[in-house]
């Protein structure tokens, strides 16, 4: 799929999988924060997530 196709967006600049503004992993995995429930999009994080000091 070409990334500007890809309905996933992230803004988290310093992810290696973030293509200008569009996640670009092949699959994502969402967690919840804490006891495994969510009860708002704070409560969640993207455990697909890889540091990278220069950015996607």
């Amino acid at each position: 799929m070409d990334i500007s196709q890809n309905p996933i967006k992230c803004n988290v600049t310093n992810c290696q999988w973030n293509m200008k503004r569009r996640c670009s992993a092949k699959e994502i995995q969402v967690n919840s924060i804490g006891d495994g429930l969510a009860k708002t999009s704070d409560g969640t994080c993207c455990s697909t997530f890889v540091n990278s000091p220069s950015g996607g």
